[in-house]
């Protein structure tokens, strides 16, 4: 439950929680627009864009992913990511390995802050882990958001793999 988890790390940090009481995402760019009128909404969204820090999680592009669980995407909007390339996402801005933004009709239709918004707050804490999780780390960490990275070993030894064979791969493999 986010909320629960919101609460409890404010808890420990000794922040405060503001909330953004809308789906992520909604039905059509109409309605978020219409919610983007609404006063508190604006206000919540701007209180965010001026954070001192911000913790998020990291999301992963396949079909139990947490915004299908919740009914935000279906799996065919998975699998259209996917399709472009994407391999995770921030805040349900989806991106590539490159940490380049993967753009489809859905992002029209998200409430929230766009990857400009995320690089603009210092510090940015992504919170990531399990063994699927990888890909979406390392291109997180490529979009020029993530300063700080909260993840297990696993993950951290894979994604510094993963990067290597990346960067080997660009180079053609004459790497030393």
């Amino acid at each position: 439950n986010p909320i629960r988890v919101a609460a409890l790390m404010a808890e420990k940090l000794e922040a405060r929680v503001y909330h953004l009481y809308v789906p992520a995402v909604v039905e059509s760019v109409e309605v978020r627009d219409i919610l983007l009128r609404d006063r508190t909404i604006r206000a919540a969204l701007e209180m965010a864009r001026s954070a001192a820090r911000l913790i998020l999680g990291v999301g992963k592009v396949s079909h139990d992913a947490t915004v299908v669980r919740a009914g935000f995407l279906d799996v065919q909007t998975m699998d259209e990511l996917r399709a472009k390339g994407a391999v995770g996402d921030l805040s349900g801005r989806y991106f590539n390995l490159a940490g380049q933004p993967v753009l489809t009709e859905t992002d029209e239709r998200i409430v929230g802050l766009s990857i400009e918004d995320l690089k603009k707050i210092k510090p940015v804490i992504a919170v990531a882990g399990g063994p699927d999780k990888a890909k979406a780390v390392l291109g997180a960490l490529r979009t020029g958001c993530v300063d700080v990275l909260i993840t297990d070993e696993r993950v951290a030894r894979k994604v510094l793999a993963l990067d290597k064979a990346d960067a080997l791969a660009l180079d053609g493999g004459v790497r030393g």
